[in-house]
């Protein structure tokens, strides 16, 4: 890490690449965390939103910019999903998948939205696929999605087989359900939320 980073500065940079949450009061804070656990995060705190920067496990200018891309996306996203600092998440195997696909689509948005910031540095936008590469590594979000899905696929088959089925025969030209183990975690994610609303239907 560069002990001379203005993380303040690095914030800024990237949040004009943010636009569209302008419109919220974003507060940016650096923390220090334990190896193995999260460079960054994204908390509401009233009606302001807190991104926050282990600057202790952060590499360079570059990862920074990364990650702050990263919380800066799940509020462009899904801004009334930002946890409060003490919230307790107890997610249901369907939220759990929802979640993974979001981390892994904020890691993709962050990566094209600073392609465009550092257009015609090759020094950094290498440095920025590195980065994008560590992020979707085999501790990365894809592989936790891909974990997620399998999970959900499971249970799926435990509790709603035949609905499965049928939505296969209807939309996947019914493929066997087996080849669903090979199918995009959107796809599992999309299966899980139809079943789960037509179950909320009966209630």
């Amino acid at each position: 890490m560069n002990s001379n980073m203005n993380f303040y500065d690095v914030f800024q940079d990237v949040l004009k690449l943010f636009p569209e949450v302008s419109r919220y009061s974003i507060i940016f804070e650096t923390f220090e965390s334990e190896p193995g656990f999260s460079v960054g995060k994204v908390r509401r705190h009233g009606d302001s939103f807190v991104v926050k920067l282990a600057t202790n496990l952060v590499e360079d200018d570059v990862h920074a910019s990364f990650i702050i891309a990263h919380e800066l996306t799940h509020i462009l996203l899904n801004p009334s999903g930002v946890p409060t600092e003490d919230e307790r998440w107890e997610p249901d195997f369907v939220e759990a998948l929802d979640r993974s696909i979001e981390d892994m689509t904020c890691d993709w948005i962050a990566m094209k939205r600073l392609e465009q910031h550092y257009e015609g540095d090759k020094k950094r936008l290498k440095r920025l696929y590195e980065v994008y590469l560590g992020a979707v590594s085999v501790e990365g979000y894809v592989a936790l999605a891909e974990d997620m899905k399998n999970k959900a696929l499971n249970v799926l088959k435990e509790r709603a087989l035949d609905r499965v089925k049928e939505l296969l025969e209807k939309y996947f030209m019914n493929i066997p359900i087996e080849a669903l183990e090979t199918m995009s975690p959107l796809v599992i994610l999309g299966l899980s939320k139809y079943i789960t609303s037509c179950n909320e239907d009966r209630k």
